[in-house]
């Protein structure tokens, strides 16, 4: 190893970075780049959901359901969560200025006849159901129909933002329950923004929830 080498270890170090670790570590990893992230049906669909929907919605592909939906804190919220944690749909269309997300497409194909993949099916649209995000299904076919496709995402793209909670004020004495997920809420005082120095009632389970009320 060389002056610069050594130099350069050193430096890497004091960031808890370990050059000889990672070479040792990397060199017995068997993983290959996977060159079929989405299937044929999936890109064909995926090609028709960009042509439809520019300027109005983001697309990404593959979304874990974790990333979309959350259990509010409380008894047997681990048990909920873990039934999502490895689970994921096709497609997620977000807001394109705030990326909040408006909907969730899953391309079905033969597969999704299986009586396994059935109840994952109905567990899942019980779920989105719950969370109030659209959970919208396709039938996997060679060619699709842009006009019918905007048809079926049209009332998903109207939906706005909700107003922001913090103008509301907590009608109730003690803690107010989150507007939007129904836990109880934390008081807190705002560090910033034009609320800065004012007490309001936060959502505990931040930054998943951003319920606010206004403190009285």
């Amino acid at each position: 190893m060389d002056d610069r080498e050594g130099c350069l270890t050193a430096v890497l170090r004091i960031f808890g970075i370990n050059l000889q670790r990672s070479a040792v570590v990397g060199e017995a990893l068997p993983y290959r780049r996977r060159d079929d992230f989405l299937s044929a049906a999936e890109r064909s669909f995926y090609g028709v959901l960009l042509s439809v929907l520019a300027g109005k919605a983001v697309v990404f592909a593959k979304v874990r359901v974790a990333d979309l939906l959350y259990v509010p804190r409380g008894a047997g919220s681990l048990g909920f969560q873990n039934r999502i944690s490895a689970k994921h749909v096709d497609f997620v269309l977000c807001a394109p200025d705030t990326l909040q997300p408006l909907a969730a497409l899953e391309l079905d194909d033969a597969s999704h006849a299986r009586s396994e993949r059935g109840e994952r099916d109905d567990f899942l649209n019980a779920a989105f159901q719950a969370a109030g995000l659209p959970l919208l299904r396709f039938a996997a076919q060679r060619q699709y129909d842009p006009r019918q496709l905007m048809s079926a995402l049209e009332p998903v793209l109207k939906q706005t933002e909700q107003p922001d909670a913090v103008e509301r004020l907590a009608s109730s004495e003690g803690a107010p329950n989150c507007p939007k997920c129904g836990s109880e809420m934390i008081l807190r005082t705002a560090t910033k923004g034009s609320h800065r120095g004012q007490p309001f009632y936060g959502c505990p389970n931040y930054p998943q929830c951003r319920g606010t009320l206004k403190a009285e």
